[in-house]
């Protein structure tokens, strides 16, 4: 973005509303603290917690071992006791409904419950980690064992009760982290789907394997240590089963497609029955759709508003699934000019559909903030969808809700495109909205494509002297190149001292990092008094 640009962007966030404070001192450990606590506090205490307490049990495990009993094989029971409380917890964190119900509640201020998914990685490394020193550890004892007995180092390995449960566990641990790497994980979606089912496997050979009493000690009792691990799993897989029975149920429940929309930019708009639940905005929902594949399940945020009659997603044509559920759909792909174009065909028969949801995401806690932004980049604008819709409903014709939304000031909508197609997507939204709403909503559309040569014609001769954007046909200028997020989030600290300003970002990975960054920069407890609180999608 340019100077110019950047002077504008500057201009248009710091020109209402402007408040004149005393600069605090910003200088001092404790000001310093209070501003880093505001996005990394929680989640790095929890993070701690569980590094602690890894290393608390491995720790206390090998001293216990080591100088308190007769047994010899210290390293694989050290390992083992780690691996007890991570392979005990690492299926709560993937309980979206439990989640989904944790997160409105008080616990949510103390535990980042919109951290779930990256929890479970985490728990996922550690057990990855304990596995190879457990395994490793063995197949040193098993070596051992061959040359003092009469069965050999394989029979122990492989054959034996712990080695054979062992290596059904070990086996089912490396297919589903390998498949789960985000390089496998992007491009080929099924295969990490389908691959973590394997943790059936997993845990089928992981309950029975230390009941074996493979390890004694030298004196009596020889078997005072036996299978401990179903005590860690109860609870974890209780509440896993439970949340599955559930998730089963609610996706039986009677809906249906009721009209499809191919959008500009390989994006099918798909409108369904609303089913008997209550939904937020800023929440997602899981499809399955069993003519296309009976097992897979995807998540989408929704962009209806919840006073609207109906659910709606906007899913990009990407992948194998999305395709076929396009065509499926009655959208006809084709390849021409290495990319893909689409026609709606005659009317067909919709295919039948199953929703599991909704459930809550970061986006569902707009409603705390008196200032917010809402940053979208791509298709990654979909939540911000029904934030919109609800803000303009509510603000336009009342209802339930509208009392909460009193408290909101200012809504920033920064949109990041590379094609100019996206952005009509929600134009005629952004177009009722600028006309009602043009004091709260303020929308910032950012092309960071190149123009096509007809598009930059129409960029030269149309008169910009009619308030309208040549491009998206707003009030809002189009600006051209990546924004200035120091200038953006600088004019938002000018603008509103004193305020906690909410970030709410869906996109791609650098520019969350950029804005998480951002975030915490300018961040100012000690100066304006300004917080900004960082909220990105994550499932």
């Amino acid at each position: 973005m340019s100077s110019k640009q950047e002077a504008v962007v500057a201009t248009r966030l710091t020109d209402t509303n402007i408040v004149t404070s005393k600069r605090r001192d910003t200088s001092g450990f404790m000001v310093q603290w209070k501003n880093w606590f505001v996005n990394e506090g929680t989640k790095r205490f929890c993070f701690l917690l569980f590094l602690a307490s890894q290393v608390y049990l491995f720790s206390t495990t090998f001293i216990y071992y080591t100088f308190g009993t007769d047994f010899k094989v210290v390293m694989t029971l050290s390992a083992a006791a780690a691996l007890n409380l991570d392979c005990g917890i690492i299926l709560f964190p993937v309980c979206r409904t439990i989640i989904s119900h944790l997160r409105i509640t008080f616990l949510n201020n103390i535990i980042p419950f919109d951290k779930n998914i990256t929890f479970h990685r985490y728990v996922a490394y550690a057990i990855v980690f304990f596995t190879w020193v457990h395994a490793t550890a063995h197949y040193w004892n098993y070596r051992m064992l061959g040359i003092a007995t009469s069965h050999s180092a394989e029979w122990y390995a492989y054959l034996s009760g712990p080695g054979l449960t062992g290596q059904v566990s070990t086996i089912a641990l490396f297919l589903m982290a390998t498949s789960a790497a985000e390089v496998v994980r992007r491009a080929h979606h099924e295969i990490f789907w389908y691959t973590h089912h394997l943790f059936l496997f997993f845990f089928a050979g992981l309950l029975p394997h230390g009941a074996f009493c493979f390890v004694k000690a030298d004196k009596p009792p020889i078997c005072a240590v036996g299978g401990s691990f179903w005590k860690y799993f109860v609870g974890g897989g209780a509440l896993y089963m439970i949340e599955r029975v559930v998730r089963e149920l609610r996706g039986r429940r009677e809906t249906y497609i009721s009209k499809v929309i191919y959008h500009p930019g390989k994006v099918l708009e798909v409108q369904i029955k609303k089913p008997s639940a209550t939904m937020r905005a800023g929440q997602y929902i899981w499809l399955n759709c069993p003519e296309v594949s009976p097992f897979q399940w995807h998540p989408f945020t929704l962009t209806a508003a919840p006073m609207e009659g109906f659910l709606s997603v906007h899913i990009r044509i990407v992948g194998d699934w999305t395709g076929s559920f396009a065509r499926a759909c009655g959208v006809s792909l084709t390849d021409a000019d290495k990319g893909l174009e689409a026609k709606v065909g005659q009317a067909v028969d919709l295919p039948r559909i199953m929703v599991d949801g909704p459930y809550g995401a970061a986006s569902e806690d707009w409603m705390n903030f008196e200032v917010i932004m809402l940053v979208g980049a791509g298709i990654g604008v979909t939540p911000f969808g029904s934030i919109l819709k609800t803000i303009y409903y509510l603000k336009t014709q009342g209802g339930p809700g509208s009392e909460r939304l009193a408290r909101l000031k200012k809504v920033y909508f920064v949109w990041v495109c590379r094609e100019t197609a996206a952005f009509e997507w929600f134009q005629t939204l952004l177009m009722m909205i600028e006309k009602e709403l043009p004091d709260l909503v303020e929308i910032h559309h950012y092309m960071t494509g190149a123009l096509k040569p007809d598009q930059i014609t129409n960029v030269m001769i149309h008169d910009t002297s009619v308030g309208r954007d040549a491009l998206t046909g707003l009030n809002s200028m189009t600006f051209y190149g990546r924004p200035s997020w120091d200038a953006i989030f600088t004019g938002l600290k000018v603008s509103h001292p004193e305020t906690d300003v909410g970030v709410f970002f869906c996109g791609p990975k650098v520019l969350s990092e950029t804005l998480h960054r951002m975030s915490n920069k300018h961040t100012d407890s000690g100066g304006t008094g300004v917080r900004f609180y960082y909220n990105k999608e994550n499932f």
